[in-house]
Formats: C-alpha cells, sequence, structure tokens
C-alpha cells in the first residue's frame, strides 16, 4: 500500500495556512500550553525541554499504541482546531535524540478528555531521531479543544527536541496527482474513490506492460486478472525472450524453467553445461596462474553425481558448468572461485582418465573457504592437488544454493612439487601446509622445528615472583608448540575452547596472597585460553581457575583471558597453561599480579582481603555494626527452610555479589539471577531430591544449589527453565533440579529473578521417597459431567487423588485410572501422587473442564489463550442479548464428545490471536468437518490458523478459505470494510468499523480470499481491511444438506461495531438463532436526549411526583434495574453522577442495547438507538 504523511500532503496542497512555530510547554493537564491555529491548515511547531518536567497523575492511554512506553516527565500543550480536517502530529527532529511518547486528547476537560491517538515509535518519515513519535490520520472538529501530551518512552529519561502539528483540511481525492488529497491514508489509485475513475485503468497493451498497478488493486501488468487474455499477457511459452513476465507468475522468459525449460530454442543451454562440453583452461605454458569465466546463467543441473569424498561446507552444485585443465608437467594445482563480485559456490575437481567424461575420479572438492582475501563471502578453495602432466582434469563449479546462478571468475594455480623444505617459507610438496606447520614432513622436535622449550608442563617456564605482592610478566610464543597430552580442565570455565598449542610457565609465592592473571597486552592478537593449577607433579595437578575469554579490563585484544581472585599459598608452586581457543598459534604476554590480602574494612568501599566481596557483602561483615541485612538477602543470613512447600518472596532484596556460575547446568536458560534469595536447608534422608519453584502463581526463576560455607561455595546443581516436565500446573518458566542429597548435610539454596526485580512463588523440596508420578492424563464426558482420570502404573502402596486441593479419594497403588462421576459444568484442577510407605511422591497436576451439555443449540469451543480482548465473554454477551442459550467449554471439538448431538445447531470456535492462540489439531478438524455434514453451523475465529504453520485438516474442505492464497499477514488490521455476500450475509453496510486488536504490534492477522471446497460454489468475502488490499473473513453458503461456516482471521471482541447486531446477522445465516433482539435503548436515559444527565434525574422525578409525562422507553427509565420505575431510580441516577455510584447496568449509558433481564417493563421506541 502507498500512503503519505500529512506533512508531505500539506506540502503539496495549494490553499494552507501559514507555517508557526511556538515555543513553551506546560507540566500539567490543566496548565496545558496554548497552541494558535487558527490560521487554519498547515504546519505547527513547538519547541520542548522536559529536563525540568514531572510525571503527570494522568493514566497511561487505554486504547491501542504501537510501542509505548513510560510516558516520563511528560509535557502538555492544547489547541482549538479552526477546521474540520485532518490532524498528524510527530516529534521528528535533526535536534533531540529524545525517545518520545505521544498521546493525543478530544476534550477540554482533563478529566473526561478522550485518548483518539498514541504512538511510542515509528519510521515513517526519514532523517528522523531513532526513536521519534508519530500519530496520523487523527479527525479533527471545527471548535473542539484536543490535548497533546508528550513524554520520554524510558522511565526517568528527559530532553529536547520539537513537536510538529500538521492541520489539513481534505478534499476530494485526485486521481493522478500522487497524493492523498483526502487525508484517508490512501494515494491516488490505491484509494477506493478512485475505482472506475480513467486515471486508474489496467487492460490494454500499454497498461498491462508499463511495470505500474494502475488500477492500485495490488498487481502489476500481466499478474492483474485484469490484463487476462491482453496481449503480450498470456502463455510464458509463446514468449520467451521478450523480457516479460507474459504469464504473471513472477518469473520472466528463461527463468521461467516450466514455461521455458532450458534447451527450448529461446533458453539454449550453456555450452558448458555438461562435462563433455567442458572449456578448456588454458593453453597451457608451464607453471604459473590461469584462469576461466564461469557463467551459470543458462546451465542446468548435470546428471552426474555428487561427490563422495568428503567435501568442506558442499552445497547443492545447483546449476553447474564445466573446464577442462591438461598440465603439461607433472605438479599440482590450487583451484579457487575467489572474485569479490562472485556467487556461492561449489567446486569439484575430478581426474578424468579416459579423457571422455566416462571414468572420472574425484581428487579434491570444497563449498566455503577463508583462505584468501578480497573474496565473495562464500567462495570455493581447494589446495594442493597432485597432477601428471598430459593427464585432463575436469572442474565442476555449481551453485551453493538451490536454483541459484551467476557469474564469476574460476582460478587455477599451477606449481611444481617437491619433498617439503622446512625453513624456506615455500610448500614445496604442495599439501596446503607451510614449513613447520606441515606436521608430517616436519614434525616438531626435529631441527628446523624444534618444539617450544615450555611445550610440555614438565618444562613449565619460571615466572619469578620471589619479590613477593606486585606485578610480573612473561612473554609468551605458542608458535612452535603442539597440544598437550594433559587432559581438558573439568572445572566450570568462561568460554574455553580448545587450549591448543597450549604453553606452560610456573611459579612459587613466597607470601600468602590473591592474584589475577591475565593474557590482556597491546602487542599479540591471539584468542586465548588459560588454565592454573596447583602443584609441582605435572601428574598430580588440581585445577584451581580458567578462562576463555574475558571483558574485564581495557585496551585488551578482543578474546583475552583472565581469571581472578586466585588463593595462592607461600611455598606452592603453581602451573599456568595459556593455548589457542583455535587451531591458531601467536605470541603475547602473560600478567600475573599479586596481592597481600589486608583484613577486611566494611565501610571503604574496598575489597581489601580480595576474596571477591566488597564491605557488607563480605561475611566478615555480618556482625559489623555498621552492616545491617534483609534476612535471605544474602548466603550468611539465608533463611531456613524445610522439606515441603515454602513459600517465599524475594521483592525486597538486592543482587548478591556471588558470581553466578551455570556451567552445571548449560542450556537450562540460566538469567540473571537478580534479586537473590538465600535459603538453608538439611537434608534429612540419603535420597534423590527434586527442588522446584512450581507454583502457578510464581515468576520465572534461576536456581542454584550450593555445598560448604559462604565464603567458600560450591555449585552441586542447577537450572534456569525447567526441560524435564516431571512437574505440572506450573507458571510458564520455572526452576527443577533433581540431585542427591546426603543426610545432615547443609545445603546453601539460591534463587533469583531470570530478568530484572524479585517475585513471590514457593521452595519445594521433595524427598523422592516414592517413585513421582507420571504420565498423568484426564477427559470428561459432556453428557454424565464424568471426569475419568489415568497415569503411568509404578510401585505404590496407594493412590491419592485431590480435587481442587481437596483429598476426595486413595486407591490401591495397582490402579491406574479414577473416575469422578456427575460433575458440574466448570473447570477443576487435579493433583495425583503415589505414596509409599507414609512418603508421598512426586505429584502431577492436571486441569479439565467439564461442559454437560443439556440439549443447547450452539456450543462455544472457548480455547482461546489471553490477551488483550476476551472473545469468548463478548460472544456469550453477544448471545445472550440475541436470547439465544448455549453450552461453553474449554476442550477442543476433538475432546468435547456431544458435536454430534441432534439438537446442536451451531459451533464457534473461538481460537484466538497469536502467541496465545490455540492450535487445532487433526481430531480437531475431523469432528468440525463432520459437524457440518451433518448440517450444524460453524463460525471459526483465528488470527494465524492458516498463514502459519498451517495444520491441513478435513475442515478445509468447509472453510470456504483459498489455502493457496493465504498470507500470514502483518499488524494492519485496524479498520475494516463489509460485504455484501450475495448469499444472504450482508456486512457492508458496517463498513469503517474499527478493529481492537488482540494483541496490538504484533497481532499476524492472516490475509484470505474465499476458495470454494466441498460444499458447493457459493462462498464470498465478506470482511476485508479497510480501504481494500486484503481480506479477513469469507461466508460459505454450502449446499444441502451441510452447514454454513463463517471464517475470520480476527477476534469477534475486538469488533468495534455493535457486536450484539453482528451476532445476530451470524445467526441468521448459521442457524439457531434466538428470538429478535428487541427495541435497543440505552438505560439511564430518560428523556431520550441521547444524554445521561440531570435532566434525566428531574424528567423521571417530574414523572413520579409532579404529574411530568412518562417517558417513551420505560426501561431506560429503570435505572437500577430492578423491574420497577420509582424514587430509588432517581437517586441511583444521581448517586452515579454525582456521588462515585456505579452507572446503570447493561446496557450502560452510552450503549445501545435490549433489556438483559425479563421483567414487566417494556421499551416501546427510543430514537437515540437505531
Amino acid at each position: 500500500m502507498r500512503s503519505l504523511s500529512l506533512v508531505a500532503i500539506i506540502c503539496g496542497l495549494i490553499s494552507l495556512g501559514g507555517f508557526s512555530t511556538l515555543h513553551g510547554q506546560s507540566d500539567e493537564c490543566d496548565v496545558a500550553t496554548f497552541i494558535d491555529v487558527s490560521a487554519g491548515a498547515g504546519v505547527y511547531t513547538a519547541a520542548f525541554d522536559t529536563t525540568t518536567a514531572t510525571d503527570s497523575a494522568n493514566p497511561a492511554p487505554t486504547i491501542p499504541c504501537t510501542v509505548l512506553g513510560a510516558l516520563s516527565n511528560d509535557v502538555w500543550w492544547e489547541f482549538t482546531s479552526s477546521v474540520d480536517g485532518i490532524a498528524e502530529l510527530h516529534t521528528c527532529g535533526a535536534a533531540g535524540d529524545l525517545d518520545t511518547d505521544l498521546v493525543m486528547y478530544e476534550g477540554a476537560d482533563c478529566t473526561t478528555m478522550i485518548e483518539v491517538g498514541c504512538n511510542g515509535d515509528a519510521t515513517i518519515l526519514a532523517g528522523c531521531q531513532a526513536y521519534y513519535s508519530h500519530i496520523q490520520f487523527v479527525p479533527v472538529i471545527g471548535g473542539l479543544t484536543y490535548k497533546i501530551r508528550l513524554g520520554a518512552w524510558g522511565a526517568g529519561g528527559s530532553g529536547t527536541g520539537t513537536l510538529t502539528l500538521a492541520l489539513v483540511v481534505p478534499s476530494p481525492e485526485i486521481c493522478d496527482d500522487g497524493l492523498d488529497n483526502d487525508g484517508d491514508g490512501f494515494v491516488d489509485c490505491f484509494d477506493a474513490d478512485c475505482v472506475g475513475n480513467p486515471a486508474c485503468f489496467e487492460g490494454d497493451s500499454v497498461t498491462c506492460t508499463d511495470g505500474v498497478d494502475n488500477d492500485g488493486d495490488g498487481t502489476t501488468d500481466c499478474a492483474d486478472v485484469d490484463c487476462s487474455g491482453i496481449l503480450p499477457c498470456g502463455l510464458e511459452s509463446d514468449y520467451c525472450d521478450d523480457g516479460i513476465d507474459n504469464d504473471g507468475d513472477g518469473l520472466i522468459d528463461c527463468a521461467d524453467v516450466i514455461d521455458c525449460p532450458l534447451g527450448s530454442p529461446a533458453c539454449l543451454a550453456a555450452d558448458n553445461d555438461e562435462c563433455d562440453g567442458a572449456i578448456d583452461i588454458g593453453p597451457v605454458a608451464g607453471f604459473g596462474t590461469y584462469t576461466g569465466f564461469i557463467d551459470t546463467t543458462l546451465a542446468s543441473d548435470s546428471a552426474n553425481p555428487m561427490p563422495t569424498i568428503p567435501c568442506n561446507v558442499l552445497g547443492s552444485l545447483s546449476n553447474d558448468v564445466w573446464h577442462s585443465f591438461t598440465p603439461d608437467a607433472d605438479g599440482a594445482i590450487t583451484v579457487h572461485t575467489c572474485d569479490g563480485s562472485g556467487f556461492d559456490t561449489d567446486v569439484v575437481v575430478y581426474e578424468d582418465s579416459l579423457f571422455d567424461c566416462t571414468s572420472l575420479v574425484e581428487v579434491g572438492c570444497n563449498g566455503d573457504s577463508n583462505i584468501l582475501v578480497g573474496c565473495q563471502i562464500f567462495y570455493s578453495h581447494i589446495t594442493g592437488i597432485p597432477v601428471i602432466g598430459g593427464q585432463t582434469y575436469k572442474i565442476r563449479t555449481g551453485a551453493y544454493g538451490l536454483g541459484v546462478t551467476g557469474t564469476n571468475t574460476l582460478t587455477v594455480e599451477f606449481f611444481s612439487i617437491s619433498a617439503e623444505i622446512c625453513d624456506d617459507g615455500i610448500d614445496n610438496d604442495g599439501d596446503g601446509l607451510i614449513d613447520c606447520a606441515d606436521p608430517v614432513d616436519c614434525p616438531f622436535g626435529i631441527p628446523p622445528c624444534d618444539a617450544a622449550g615450555n611445550d610440555e608442563c614438565d618444562g613449565a617456564s619460571l615466572i619469578d615472583v620471589s619479590a613477593g605482592a606486585g606485578t610480573y610478566s612473561a612473554f609468551f610464543d605458542t608458535t612452535l608448540a603442539s597440544d598437550s597430552a594433559y587432559p581438558a580442565p573439568a572445572l566450570p570455565c568462561t568460554v574455553l575452547g580448545a587450549l591448543a598449542n597450549d604453553v606452560w610457565f610456573e611459579f612459587s609465592p613466597s607470601v600468602d596472597a590473591v592474584a589475577e592473571i591475565h593474557t590482556c597486552g597491546v602487542a599479540g592478537d591471539l584468542d586465548t585460553d588459560l588454565v592454573v593449577y596447583e602443584g609441582s607433579d605435572c601428574t598430580a595437578l588440581t585445577e584451581i581457575a580458567c578462562n576463555g575469554d574475558a571483558g574485564i579490563l581495557a585496551g585488551c585484544q578482543a578474546y583475552y583471558s583472565h581469571v581472578q581472585f586466585v588463593q595462592l599459598s607461600a611455598g606452592l608452586t603453581y602451573k599456568i597453561r595459556i593455548g589457542a581457543w583455535a587451531v591458531e598459534t601467536g605470541t603475547g604476554t602473560v600478567t600475573i599480579d599479586m596481592v597481600v590480602p589486608g583484613v577486611e574494612d566494611c565501610t571503604n568501599g574496598v575489597d581489601d582481603d580480595l576474596d571477591g566481596f566488597i564491605d557488607c557483602f563480605d561475611p566478615d561483615c555480618y556482625t559489623d555494626p555498621n552492616c545491617t541485612y534483609i534476612d535471605g538477602d544474602e548466603c550468611f543470613v539465608a533463611l531456613d527452610v524445610v522439606e515441603g512447600a515454602n513459600l517465599i518472596d524475594t521483592t525486597t532484596f538486592t543482587n548478591s555479589s556471588n558470581l553466578v556460575d551455570y556451567g552445571l547446568c548449560a542450556g537450562t536458560l540460566g538469567g540473571a539471577m537478580a534479586s537473590d534469595g538465600w535459603y538453608r536447608w538439611v537434608a534429612t534422608s540419603d535420597a534423590n531430591y527434586w527442588i522446584h519453584t512450581c507454583d502457578p502463581a510464581g515468576w520465572d526463576t534461576d536456581v542454584i544449589v550450593y555445598e560448604g560455607p559462604c565464603d567458600a561455595l560450591v555449585p552441586v546443581a542447577c537450572n534456569g527453565d525447567d526441560q524435564a516436565g516431571l512437574v505440572t500446573g506450573c507458571q510458564g518458566f520455572f526452576s527443577f533440579i533433581e540431585f542427591t542429597a546426603l543426610a545432615g548435610t547443609e545445603y546453601m539454596i539460591r534463587v533469583g529473578s531470570w530478568g530484572a526485580g524479585g517475585g513471590t512463588g514457593t521452595l519445594n523440596i521433595v524427598p523422592l521417597l516414592c517413585p513421582p508420578m507420571a504420565g498423568l492424563a484426564s477427559t470428561s464426558d459432556c453428557v454424565t459431567g464424568d471426569v475419568t482420570l489415568s497415569w503411568t502404573g509404578n510401585a505404590y502402596d496407594t493412590v491419592d487423588i485431590l480435587r481442587d486441593s481437596v483429598l476426595i479419594d486413595s486407591v490401591p497403588g495397582t490402579d491406574t485410572s479414577y473416575v469422578d462421576p456427575g460433575l458440574a459444568s466448570g473447570s477443576y484442577q487435579y493433583t495425583v501422587q503415589g505414596v509409599c510407605a507414609g512418603n508421598i511422591g512426586g505429584s502431577q497436576i492436571i486441569t479439565t473442564n467439564v461442559a454437560s451439555y443439556g440439549g443447547e443449540p450452539h456450543v462455544i469451543f472457548a480455547v482461546e489463550g489471553i490477551d488483550d480482548i476476551d472473545s469468548v465473554t463478548a460472544l456469550q454477551a453477544a448471545l445472550d442479548a440475541n436470547g439465544v442459550s448455549y453450552v461453553t467449554t474449554t476442550l477442543g471439538p476433538g475432546a468435547w464428545g456431544c458435536l454430534g448431538s441432534g439438537t446442536l445447531q451451531c459451533a464457534w470456535m473461538m481460537t484466538g490471536t497469536y502467541p496465545n492462540d490455540y492450535r487445532i489439531t487433526d481430531a480437531d478438524g475431523a469432528a468440525l468437518a463432520t459437524a457440518v455434514e451433518n448440517g450444524k453451523g460453524v463460525y471459526f475465529e483465528a488470527g494465524d490458523h492458516w498463514g502459519f504453520a498451517h495444520l491441513a485438516t478435513n475442515y478445509d474442505n468447509y472453510d470456504g478459505v483459498d489455502q493457496g492464497a493465504v498470507v500470514d499477514g502483518d499488524d494492519s488490521f485496524v479498520a475494516m470494510d463489509g460485504f455484501d455476500s450475495g448469499f444472504g450475509l450482508d456486512t457492508s453496510d458496517l463498513s469503517g468499523s474499527a478493529y481492537n486488536q488482540a494483541n496490538a504490534g504484533n497481532d499476524w492477522t492472516d490475509q484470505i480470499q474465499p476458495g470454494v471446497g466441498s460444499g458447493g460454489p457459493n462462498v464470498a468475502q465478506i470482511w476485508a481491511n479497510a480501504g481494500g488490499g486484503y481480506g479477513t473473513g469469507n461466508f460459505y453458503a454450502t449446499d444441502d444438506p451441510f452447514g454454513n461456516t463463517i471464517s475470520q482471521s480476527w477476534e469477534f471482541g475486538g469488533f468495534g461495531g455493535d457486536q450484539v447486531d453482528l451476532a445476530a446477522r451470524y445467526l441468521a445465516v448459521l442457524g439457531g438463532g434466538g428470538p429478535p433482539p428487541g427495541v435497543t435503548f440505552s438505560r439511564g436515559d430518560c428523556n431520550s436526549d441521547g444524554g445521561f444527565n440531570i435532566a434525566d434525574q428531574i424528567f423521571i422525578l417530574a414523572a413520579l411526583f409532579s404529574g411530568g409525562a412518562a417517558g417513551v422507553c420505560a426501561d431506560a427509565c429503570d435505572e437500577n434495574d430492578d423491574g420497577g420505575i420509582n424514587i430509588a431510580d432517581g437517586i441511583y441516577g444521581l448517586a452515579a453522577l454525582f456521588s462515585g455510584g456505579p452507572p446503570p447496568p447493561a446496557p450502560s449509558p452510552g450503549v445501545c442495547g435490549v433489556d438483559p433481564t425479563d421483567d414487566a417493563l417494556d421499551c416501546a421506541s427510543f430514537p437515540p438507538c437505531p
């Protein structure tokens, strides 16, 4: 869709007011700075400065706002429009980089003003700061006052910038001037006002070949149905050389391989498309570099098989071409496709022993390489292939990606080979390895490839640190080093790599000290690994520290290594091992900083004793009077917990200074461990234990379990997010650990938040003295209300069954199922747990819905997840207002057993919006299809069912959607147009209705088109995006005896029009409708003037006590909905208006609807409601 900013529109209009600039703003709504727009249409700007502003008391807007933040430190303006027109606001400006939020209100009273527009971030205009705000297409009415509120996206943010207000008076759309004249967001032929305009015609030989979407229907030239049959639009096979996409499939001429196949007259294949047409590279005249040109544009895939020898990153060898190289002497060749403008290639080299392509032998191949510089990102490179003079070698080059073509340079480097000379800098034997890097021909330990003197632990170079505390350094060189036989460290190491080509150092401190050791250095860029050991015997070293990559120091190479707080004892020997993260070698500097620790001063902000903890975070300061602690906030003030469920609250805790190490649980998505709490637990049994934070009301946690004292903690188990699935009925992200504990051992359990802030929940410590429950499942019977539970059998004495946390039965341990009979409709939570010798095993929890069917004509499948729109509740209210009875279930159609009942007439499938939508199963689809075949109507709403990971089911035959034309969609659906299906359902009068998104900013509304299925030919579109562009709803009037269906890619609850009326229209075509909804009215508007105010109270009191006329709608005067009209109604209305009382019940003031309660009053007419 093409659209223009109003600012751009104004610049193109002739009759505009002036361009005005003003300064200043106000901190609160009631003193908003006035913007004078009396000059009419035009652009007005105001400089803003929020550095001294505060947060307003006004609430955040409730209408959908794209990426709205905190609205922090907000300022206010107001203006009174002098024209009926369209307004646009934005904060785009070259000066100022504040990330803004922007809201616009209608109304002069700050307590009753109405939100009409808002935005956090936009990208419509060019040349703006990164995160500016932009509100477009807001209708304004002359004489009305509007408020503008501007704040920072981030909490506490402030800054300066420019606010721009643009007003435009729309004019009729001119269909060929490139402007949105009427300000509806659509330009020229993309505007519905231009339908049928001569300037918007597509359908002759000129408009069908000009590359322009002349009629604004989203398709161009031959892809537009209006060009069908108009030359040159037709069969591509008839025009394979005219440069036009004749059949509108997006493929032109020979690129349309189905209609214009390679080999046809206009699409002749490349001359060297097959091996027997290989192009010679040469003539070859001795050793040197030879090149050939690669062009696979017209090539096809060769019949030759893919190579069977190992090939690095080989792809599809697609659209391959062939070259031939015949050396004139024995030697070696290197073949590559390095070409800065080339494509992603695959290369295979063959020896063609019979010179006729019939006996090819693979001798080398490669997909991707990175040896050379100045090449395309993915080029191919094969080094050191021995060749025989006079023998022919075939080179096959294709694309890594299937169907990709391109041009490239092919290079063959032909050179002589001999035995490797180990010190001349040349790859003499052509194996790709030079001098001492050729370990087979030039092994370490044999001159000139002597191994580094400190290549092994027992030859470690001494670093003299006898002077005591201080900084010591040593040069290292791994160029001639080999890989040590010593194993990699077993303790957790941050980003440790291969420790390749490692060298060794050793030192012996003369004093007890704390050290940090690192490889940071200005010289040298080797990506290092570092390990520190304690011990002098290389056969019995103890690992005490290690690191791959660090970022603590400044001015270092990108990937240096760094260990801190290494405790050293005088007289002991320590070994340092330095290697490469990968296979590289290099030089650098290793540095040892030794400090003799002092006594911790608890008030100076320094880690005096160098244990990694500062001041009151140091356990040494626990008893210092300067330090106060919240129990549980640090290890040394841990809270005691016991086996079972322990309620925990970390909302007042701070971040502990203890390092967070997830080395024992890598891959479990451990997070920040923020606001962590500490809990002391003593195991009572030698047993396996579950420690987890499962709690439906809990939060996203991280957990680490330690042994040892607080100043020497050793992690023994950890978890970020549960991946075992042994505990059910929990919050979305909880932590779960199973480990073996020893009776009497004290453990520290650390629980923190994955993200920022703390939370409340439960720390569960469960001894596995009985096998955990597994395999819990449930079904419910829609006729009897029975719930059947089943589970996996195990060695239990008994099995406890709890419903909603209350024990309802204990059954023998050999049982694997249980029936809970005759339950009323509703949702129930079951807990099933095994018991062994009085010990309860790990339980499982499941929630089951019972929807007992009593003959209702409608069933609502309430399977949607939680989002911004409760569509199920909205539908229930609309069906209630239409006098329709229904049953609601949270089971899917495949699981609910009464869909085949003879009294059921219609099913409503409410699947919701991504990412909390329900994905139907094959059983669901089969059940819905069977319902349609049995004559039942089906309404199916789904934001992402058709466009994302669509599961094909039998119901696809009846949903009236062309699955081949579905587009996954976006977030642009905010208003809709209706259409007359021609088969009894007409929504055309509802065009322009707003849509309130269920997941604003990420709705992913499917774009669907009508498609004929097994129900006959009568299917039509009933909803589309406002202004056209894509469809969002279809009605399928199926042939007898099938039921009709409605498919809709948005939620009923988000419909901005009259939902009661919409439900009535759907009921009329789906079947099972109730009585007519009756006269609609608005309760409280007793005098029927369209408002609810004190005049209504005077009217009702006059009718009761002063002989005044009765209202034409008695229901409207029954303000408290008690079925009568008396003084209580007047008191109720006055309290609602002036004393904070509740508003009149539904249909509440300002809303038109029928009376939901059955009483003796009626409503003869009510003019304000249609």
